[in-house]
């Protein structure tokens, strides 16, 4: 990085608050083109050491008194937004760190809370942690711009923010709407997949928290789809209705039947459920059965399954019967434990009465086992 003049630049006849000001138009012409490009410490010409920096904010502060909108340098013309630009980049050239950069930097990682409670020291770190990131320098606590820049934020020795979601959670929720792929995606589509549900979040999100979330994540990912997906399910198992009010754990069910979805997902957050289902299924007269020899599925529509399914989420079902087991545990005896004789046995009565036999392993057995039941064959 190079200063604008190597020799210090000769103004006759003027006062010394006139020689800064020709510095400075100088120093602007000198970095005329630099101002319209992405900063670059190499081409940068800086204002040192014939203008200090506090000089050149100065001067930027009579600029904006008098501007009319441009500088016109010889045949070079300036826009207000160009000369604006200029001292940002001296800025980043002498790692200079302003009150509005300190401000700017802390509601990058923090927001303004009024019952938020964050140690100053904390705070100062984190701040600095970029600013070390970005070649700027460090503030440290006694910096004049750094005591300004919290005065509003103070309440007693903290300061009332609260921190913005963390890079790692941050993280977590990209990969939750991205899996990892070969072909790197652009920020704006990361972006614009995430902030959804940030928002339902209330959670904003500042370019070095997606810069740090994206390091620990990459790149190279493809969208997950998943909201599409589950929308397209819903119009096809539901009607969207304004007085509906779907169960979401039941809306999970019916949607992991298709496609797997963890439950925490943060695309749940996103959906409406104003739905009704097209065909729902209530019927409460089936229950589990433990061996294919049992098994009696009901004949359902198809836009039922689902709903079945998960009233039902079981290999093989059955009908439900209910039986009186009293003529039954007459015949018993409480010897020490049920047997394999004795529901057999019990199996066969049900067999003479028209009920259907259950396997040895169903709850409805329970009733006997429970007290140890054994037949009594005499």
């Amino acid at each position: 990085m190079r200063s604008f003049s190597s020799f210090k630049p000769v103004v006759h006849d003027v006062t010394p608050r006139e020689a800064k000001s020709a510095k400075f138009a100088m120093w602007l012409r000198a970095n005329a083109f630099n101002v319209r490009r992405p900063f670059d410490r190499a081409t940068w010409r800086t204002a040192r050491p014939w203008l200090s920096y506090e000089e050149v904010r100065y001067e930027l502060k009579r600029f904006r008194d008098r501007s009319l909108g441009s500088l016109q340098l010889g045949s070079i013309s300036l826009k207000n937004k160009d000369v604006e630009t200029a001292v940002k980049y001296e800025a980043l050239a002498t790692r200079n760190i302003f009150q509005l950069d300190i401000s700017e930097m802390i509601f990058n990682f923090y927001d303004l809370s009024k019952h938020g409670r964050e140690p100053k020291r904390s705070v100062l770190d984190k701040i600095n942690e970029e600013f070390i990131f970005l070649d700027r320098g460090t503030v440290v606590e006694r910096d004049r711009n750094w005591k300004i820049a919290i005065k509003p934020l103070t309440k007693g020795k903290m300061l009332m923010l609260k921190p913005k979601i963390r890079e790692q959670s941050l993280a977590c929720l990209i990969l939750e709407l991205f899996e990892i792929c070969d072909e790197p995606i652009s920020l704006d589509k990361i972006q614009a997949q995430i902030t959804p549900c940030l928002n339902v979040a209330h959670q904003k999100i500042s370019p070095p928290l997606l810069r740090r979330a994206l390091a620990i994540t990459g790149v190279n990912l493809r969208y997950k789809n998943h909201l599409e997906i589950i929308n397209g399910i819903i119009d096809k198992y539901y009607v969207r209705h304004k007085l509906g009010k779907e169960d979401p754990e039941r809306l999970k069910s019916i949607v992991n039947q298709k496609v797997l979805i963890p439950h925490d997902n943060a695309v749940w957050s996103l959906l409406d459920y104003k739905i009704v289902p097209r065909h729902d299924y209530v019927s409460e007269e089936y229950e589990q059965a433990f061996n294919e020899d049992y098994h009696d599925a009901p004949t359902i529509a198809p836009l039922q399954l689902p709903f079945f399914r998960h009233v039902h989420p079981y290999m093989y079902i059955r009908k439900k019967q209910k039986i009186c087991w009293k003529s039954f545990m007459d015949k018993c005896t409480r010897s020490g434990g049920t047997d394999a004789r004795t529901l057999d046995r019990a199996n066969a009565m049900l067999i003479d009465k028209g009920f259907v036999p259950y396997e040895h392993c169903h709850p409805e057995f329970d009733t006997i086992k429970v007290q140890g039941l054994i037949f009594d064959a005499s």
